[in-house]
């Protein structure tokens, strides 16, 4: 049975509240979700098209010394580990006269670059050290399963085609996948096919790179290999940051997982149609490294029955995992692809601090003529980060009626805007975390921009306050005389929609407020006019 709605509407809080997992090249891959096929072909192509290139053999920086460092033996830093035999030798015997090692072509170069000045000839991602004997034995044969074992290093071969041992059959899948993105028309346009023997551009056989890629998970020194070709080519293999990618582009018409990644303590798991939720909520479907199967499986994840959610007895640790589902079912009793793979880079759970700092006291306001300024007590925290100064135009003002003034890392402000009338004053303060406290008591001031005692010898309209404003701003104006005095507020068309003042007034200092509750967001204008003057200006309201 899958989780109620009140369940999944608390793993959409945690979500808001738990940074999301992404890989350490997430950015890299950035416009890719929620594509297939040929679209997601595409802008993998264009991310890792044009990749620096670096010479097949030359007195400088060229291809021997790439791989040295590329498949460099973790064991022994002056190795180098071969494909098919993971041999471990000397780095330094290039060749050496058929007694070192040489430079195999994954995609063999016969089928669409036979010559050293093609990109693709020196392209290290599909370039690997490998035994000169057993290189000879492979040639430019097809990968398919079968044939006659080699001893003693447990690859197979027959006459047109080649399996190599269990451990690498990932590797050379996703060297070959990325082959026919970075390789997507131009020159030559290179393309995987279901059947053996193949010619020219194309290499088979598809099918079964697939299923290696399901079969065989990327390990670290995959991973490792990636992160050292880019620093020289400035381009990724996009299948060994994302396996899933391959079931996304060639089976894109089928049920596959199309992501999977951390919320929380817990994996959520997205696939590329709707799931039937008897059999997505049977955990013995899913595989995790290290955690294997999870306690409790959960489809439906916030109404969507492509996502569900995985809970574990073990908390993630900081490293890379692979998930492989088989056994799930569609909406349409469609069998997922056996063994449909994603990776995800993990992070540790770390304790959250949820504590808001202390309530700041004793916010007290001053008018020193040209300034207000605020003084508080200061806040014991350990981990205080810094306090926010709100200032209003309302009593008792809630937060869509304030203007955040600033932040201060000290417990004192002066604030150098000051209006003709009372203004308000609440402060709150910020932990490291992000927490912030409740805000303090209101500390209110009456400050005069004019002697409110001396008549005014002139007609001005002020600037409301404050503006933008949502719902009520103050209009403060001042009149020479005794006059017939409107006040209207006007749309963009020039529409009267308020008339806030429609009388005569003695000469003095005038303030209205004026809510705006019942009107849409945007530009208005306000008019004063009396017998002899008038003056307008610009307010905006912002819901």
């Amino acid at each position: 049975m899958y989780l109620p709605n009140y369940k999944f509407l608390l793993l959409l809080i945690i979500l808001f509240f738990i940074s999301k997992s992404h890989f350490a090249q997430s950015n890299y891959y950035t416009g890719t979700d929620e594509l297939y096929g040929n679209n997601l072909k595409s802008v993998l192509h264009n991310k890792i098209n044009n990749h620096v290139r670096f010479p097949y053999t030359s007195g400088s920086t060229d291809v021997w010394d790439i791989l040295k460092k590329t498949d460099k033996d973790p064991d022994n830093s002056s190795n180098v580990l071969l494909l098919y035999t993971n041999y471990s030798v000397n780095a330094a015997q290039e060749y050496n006269s058929g007694n070192g090692w040489n430079r195999e072509h994954v995609w063999a170069k016969s089928h669409g670059f036979p010559n050293s000045s093609d990109t693709a000839y020196t392209d290290v991602h599909h370039l690997r050290p490998s035994d000169i004997s057993t290189n000879s034995a492979r040639g430019n044969k097809d990968f398919d399963y079968g044939g006659n074992l080699t001893t003693p290093t447990d690859n197979r071969y027959d006459n047109d085609s080649w399996e190599p041992r269990d451990e690498i059959k990932g590797d050379v899948a996703r060297m070959m996948l990325y082959m026919t993105v970075r390789y997507e028309g131009g020159s030559y346009d290179l393309e995987l096919v279901d059947y053996v023997p193949s010619s020219g551009p194309n290499f088979g056989k598809k099918s079964v790179l697939l299923e290696w890629n399901r079969l065989d998970p990327v390990s670290e020194f995959e991973r490792n290999r990636n992160r050292v070709i880019y620093s020289y080519q400035k381009n990724y293999n996009p299948f060994i940051d994302h396996p899933e990618f391959a079931d996304r582009i060639y089976n894109s018409d089928k049920l596959i997982i199309e992501q999977a990644e951390q919320v929380g303590s817990n994996l959520l798991l997205s696939f590329s149609k709707e799931l039937n939720l008897t059999e997505a909520e049977k955990v013995s479907n899913y595989q995790i490294d290290i955690l294997g199967t999870p306690a409790t499986a959960a489809p439906n994840f916030g109404g969507d029955k492509k996502k569900v959610v995985l809970t574990f007895l073990e908390n993630f640790a900081d490293t890379f995992y692979n998930v492989r589902v088989s056994n799930l079912l569609s909406a349409t009793n469609e069998v997922i692809i056996p063994n449909s793979i994603a990776l995800f880079l993990a992070e540790a759970e770390t304790e959250v601090d949820t504590i808001a700092p202390a309530k700041p006291t004793n916010l007290i306001a001053a008018n020193r003529t040209t300034e207000v300024t605020l003084e508080w007590d200061e806040n014991s925290e350990n981990d205080l980060s810094h306090y926010t100064i709100y200032r209003g135009v309302l009593q008792n003002f809630t937060p869509s009626q304030y203007t955040l003034l600033t932040t201060s890392s000290t417990n004192s402000f002066a604030d150098t805007e000051i209006f003709d009338y009372r203004v308000y004053y609440k402060i709150s303060a910020f932990d490291n975390s992000g927490n912030e406290s409740e805000y303090s008591d209101e500390a209110s001031i009456l400050v005069s921009v004019v002697d409110e005692n001396k008549l005014p010898a002139e007609f001005s309209l002020y600037q409301n306050y404050p503006n933008p404003f949502n719902p009520s701003t103050i209009i403060s104006y001042e009149i020479g005389e005794t006059s017939f005095v409107t006040l209207k507020i006007y749309d963009l068309l020039g529409n009267e929609v308020a008339a806030l003042v429609n009388k005569t007034q003695s000469s003095g200092n005038y303030k209205v407020e004026f809510n705006a509750s019942k009107f849409t967001s945007g530009i208005y204008f306000y008019t004063l006019k009396s017998s002899q003057y008038s003056q307008t200006r610009k307010m905006t309201i912002l819901k």
